[in-house]
């Protein structure tokens, strides 16, 4: 990947290592002049488009145009998104969204938010939503699962996979547990049907392998592991 996304509590802005110096990508870096939107999370849809996730738990989408600048001064771009969807006051700690930037997918310390970004044959992206903004679909444990993983929840950045014929699971971390839940099933607002595995260390990092909605890569603290999704070296808890 030579393309990264990254910014502070003001500013966003997109790396690029085949670039020299600072390796900055110059239309896509803005600053928020003032006070701080307390941005706290980014990423990109397949065409470019800009979600951002805040610390103050509201998601904020640009269409591709509107995330490029053509001013050398950042502190002159007026970053303006099209649509802000507020979501249940807690701070975001990760943002991800599917290719097409149909669903945004947003973790919050103790669950995730699924918003639908669809409006009139477009996205939130490139048409203002106004009064049609959808109420966010909140994934989170079931209580006996959270007494399960010690009475204490803190999810990891969730990500969706991303594989031919579209993104079909969602996976997140919670210390020594891998949780996976069935993003077909969310689409049709079930909620609860997801998938517990724990490990014997704590869970650094967790993401799918590119391409595939089956093997899911596991970063332990002295290891890393690529297994198939039903088959993770772990006990099963699972939940239907």
């Amino acid at each position: 990947v030579s393309t990264q996304s990254t910014g502070n509590s003001k500013a966003f802005f997109a790396l690029d290592t085949r670039l020299p110096g600072d390796k900055c990508v110059a239309p896509r870096l803005f600053q928020y002049a003032g006070r701080s939107p307390q941005l706290s999370a980014g990423a990109t849809t397949g065409r470019g488009q800009l979600v951002l996730g805040t610390a103050k738990g509201d998601v904020r989408l640009f269409s591709e145009k509107r995330s490029r600048f053509e001013s050398a001064d950042a502190t002159l771009r007026k970053p303006r998104a099209s649509t802000t969807l507020p979501g249940f006051g807690d701070p975001i700690i990760g943002v991800d969204v599917t290719d097409d930037g149909l669903w945004v997918l947003a973790t919050c310390k103790t669950y995730l938010m699924i918003i639908p970004t669809s409006i009139d044959e477009s996205t939130g992206f490139e048409k203002r939503m106004g009064d049609n903004k959808p109420a966010p679909r909140r994934l989170q444990l079931k209580a006996e699962h959270v007494r399960l993983l010690g009475g204490d929840v803190s999810f990891t950045a969730a990500r969706f996979n991303l594989c031919e014929g579209g993104e079909s699971s969602i996976v997140t971390s919670s210390g020594r547990f891998v949780i996976t839940w069935n993003f077909r099933k969310v689409k049709q607002n079930v909620l609860d049907h997801y998938q517990i595995r724990e490990y014997n260390d704590t869970v650094v990092q967790d993401h799918f392998a590119r391409q595939s909605a089956k093997k899911v890569i596991v970063a332990l603290p002295n290891d890393v592991i690529l297994a198939k999704k039903t088959k993770l070296r772990g006990t099963p808890i699972k939940n239907h």
